[in-house]
């Protein structure tokens, strides 16, 4: 299958008062490494432009099955170009992906990972084959 390479990848998290900045951003580069970040506010934001960087994602959630939860999510979430889902932060913070379906799910927030595409059904697929 070939690699969609025109995919953009932003991932957002709220800090919270009570939290440290550097273990949002560790679980967040735990899930998406080598990725720019900036921090505004309360929010951190990592982005970038190849799809490659959801590949620990993708490859956690196969080794734990969790590919339809996944999908499931991507696909509700599809809007025109494209698609957002939640990951827990405290799993993330280990280094684990793992599908929120509301935000109420992470304890502290999760992180929103959004995927825009002129594909994205094509990103969609890819993220999810195992």
């Amino acid at each position: 299958m070939e690699v969609i390479v025109d995919c953009q990848v932003r991932a957002e998290s709220q800090i919270s008062p009570s939290e440290s900045p550097q273990k949002v951003l560790k679980a967040m580069h735990s899930i998406l490494p080598d990725c720019s970040y900036k921090t505004t506010h309360s929010i951190i934001t990592i982005s970038a432009g190849d799809i490659m960087v959801l590949d620990t994602i993708r490859k956690s959630m196969a080794s734990r099955q969790s590919l339809s939860s996944l999908k499931k999510s991507l696909l509700y979430n599809v809007d025109d170009d494209s698609t957002w889902f939640f990951l827990n932060r405290q799993a993330a913070f280990v280094g684990i992906a793992a599908v929120c379906e509301d935000a109420e799910e992470s304890p502290l927030g999760p992180i929103k990972i959004t995927l825009t595409s002129s594909n994205i059904h094509g990103v969609i697929m890819w993220l999810v084959r195992a």
